[in-house]
Order: structure tokens, then C-alpha cells, then sequence
């Protein structure tokens, strides 16, 4: 049985209703019977916030340089009910040395909708994805001092996100040694 985190949260609440309890009969003073049940009444706020993240929940931390894309789905802004639309990925982060993947958050846009579908599209025939995330603080550097170009009304992107076709693992070395060749595919010894 796995508690959710309303669970959990009502769990610190009898705890610190109990300690409630035990203040009233306790001989501390009442300024440290005040601060025990503030730190008590805080720890369950704390654990509300703490625990979206290592249940699984997507990160809108930022996206690594480099990753591996795994999966990906895109959830379309709604205009009836004016929720903002998402772009969900999980990825492997290709810039450190972790494998383990990671789901992320990225608020829609059209143009990184279009890119997503080319590479879901992809994925689906079975061509590995890799992507990079540009910031868009990066992208103004490289905009700056170009001549002729006004930026009227330029949008602030926090990312620019591009897919490529991952390049193919290599094949082994020939150069590597040979198992020797055991019972029935072994040579014939050489004639005298």
C-alpha cells in the first residue's frame, strides 16, 4: 500500500495534535511549548512541498544542453477552461555521466509543439532522438550587434529546444581479439 501525500500530510497533523496533547501536561516553559508546535505545524507544510518531486512529478528545472529523448507528450493549451497548455519530456541527460532519466515541464508553444511531433514521429519508427536546450538568454547574445536587425516585440522563450537524429552507436573494433575457436570450428593443425 502506497500513502498519497493527503496521507501523509494527516499523519504529521496527529502528530502534532498529540504533541498538542503533550504540551499541556509537559513542564516546558511556554515559549519553548510555542516553538515546538510551530516546528511541528511547519515540518508537515514542508513535506507537502517536498514530496511532489520525488514521486515522479515533472521538474520545471531547466532542461540539460544535451539529452537523449525518451518520450515525450504535448498537452494542447485549452481555451475553454483557460488552462496553459505543457510539453512533458522525459529524457537522459547526455552532458554528465547519469543515465537515469528525468521528466520535465516545458509551458507550450506552437513551434515547439511542431518539433515535438517531428520527433515523436521519430521515435515511433524507432529513430533515437537527441535534443538541446538553448536558453533564450543565449540566443539575444547571439543576436546582438548583427546590423539591420530591430527586435521589435521579440518573445521571451526560456528555452529553444531542437531535435537530432542520434548518431549511430559503433560497431566493435576489428581490432579487438578474436575468441579462438573452440571444438568444431577449429582449423585443421598444419601439415608437417
Amino acid at each position: 500500500m502506497t500513502l498519497g501525500i493527503a496521507q501523509l500530510i494527516a499523519a504529521y497533523v496527529v502528530l502534532t495534535a498529540v504533541l498538542a496533547g503533550l504540551n499541556i501536561f509537559s513542564t516546558l516553559s511556554w515559549l519553548m511549548k510555542a516553538l515546538l508546535l510551530v516546528a511541528a505545524s511547519a515540518a508537515y507544510l514542508v513535506l507537502y512541498f517536498a514530496f511532489p518531486p520525488l514521486l515522479g512529478w515533472p521538474s520545471s528545472d531547466d532542461l540539460p544542453k544535451r539529452f537523449g529523448l525518451i518520450a515525450l507528450y504535448v498537452q494542447e493549451p485549452d481555451r475553454i477552461t483557460g488552462a496553459r497548455g505543457n510539453v512533458f519530456f522525459w529524457v537522459t541527460d547526455k552532458t554528465g555521466n547519469s543515465v537515469v532519466p528525468r521528466a520535465y515541464r516545458l509551458d507550450y508553444e506552437p513551434e515547439l509543439h511542431a518539433r515535438a511531433k517531428e520527433a515523436r514521429a521519430k521515435l515511433q519508427k524507432n529513430v533515437p532522438q537527441v535534443g538541446e536546450a538553448v536558453s533564450g538568454d543565449e540566443l539575444d547574445l547571439k543576436k546582438m550587434g548583427k546590423p539591420g536587425e530591430e527586435r521589435q516585440g521579440a518573445k521571451s522563450h526560456k528555452y529553444t529546444v531542437k531535435f537530432f537524429d542520434a548518431a549511430p552507436e559503433a560497431p566493435p573494433s576489428k581490432t579487438a581479439e578474436m575468441p579462438a575457436p573452440t571444438g568444431d570450428d577449429a582449423p585443421p593443425p598444419p601439415a608437417p
